[in-house]
């Protein structure tokens, strides 16, 4: 229920990227003489939660070799509102359940699955860098192995929200990604939602819409800066 995240990575001589507590839920079978061939037939669930912690998304983006939009941010702690996942394992074949980094600068959402016998991955990623009260949105490919990812832009599946024209693979949303919840002792509905997936719970029922800020509704503050 509580695993010390910094001396677990300092045990595996892994990058301090990140500082907390990991709740880690795991129900898993699997058979044979070496750890890569029980991996390979894996059957069950695991997940690992984690809130109100922090990483350094530098070390992170390093340790991940080839996440440029990691590896660009600089270097420091920043807050970890959550981190959810969840995968189903059937054969060593896990697909997601939960996947969700939701961090002060950028969020991470997204679904797919990896095969841990081929040791291969095929996410689908959402990635929103958050610029004051605005995000830039880019849905994101990770295919390719364990050690080394291949990460490409989806241009095909453009973002929610997207504004830059039909089939634009990039976004720029004005109004709520998560923003008006960044406030200490706010709740995020999306953390809520996928950490109780991540540990095996029912989710929440949905939340109330938070209240408008006082500036009002995206439309008229994008009205009020255009006159």
């Amino acid at each position: 229920p509580s695993l010390a995240l910094a001396p677990f990575l300092a045990a595996f001589a892994l990058p301090a990227y990140a500082e907390g507590n990991l709740r880690l839920d795991a129900d898993l079978r699997g058979a044979g003489r070496s750890p890569h061939r029980i991996a390979a037939t894996l059957d069950g669930s695991v997940g690992l939660s984690m809130e109100n912690a922090q990483f350094d998304a530098k070390r992170l983006g390093e340790a991940l070799n080839s996440v440029e939009m990691l590896r660009n941010l600089k270097p420091g702690f920043t807050a970890l509102r959550c981190l959810a996942v969840r995968m189903d394992l059937l054969a060593g074949a896990g697909t997601s359940r939960a996947l969700l980094l939701d961090t002060a600068p950028l969020r991470l959402s997204g679904s797919g699955g990896v095969n841990l016998g081929e040791e291969t991955l095929a996410l689908r990623l959402v990635t929103t860098i958050r610029l004051g009260a605005t995000g830039i949105a880019a849905p994101l490919n990770i295919n390719g192995t364990f050690l080394a990812p291949k990460v490409t832009i989806d241009a095909a599946r453009p973002s929610a929200g997207a504004g830059t024209g039909a089939g634009a693979p990039f976004g720029l949303s004005i109004g709520k990604l998560g923003l008006d919840q960044l406030l200490p002792g706010a709740v995020s509905e999306t953390c809520a939602h996928d950490l109780a997936i991540a540990r095996g719970q029912t989710p929440p029922e949905s939340l109330p819409q938070a209240p408008s800020e006082p500036g009002g509704k995206p439309a008229d503050l994008l009205r009020r800066l255009l006159r």
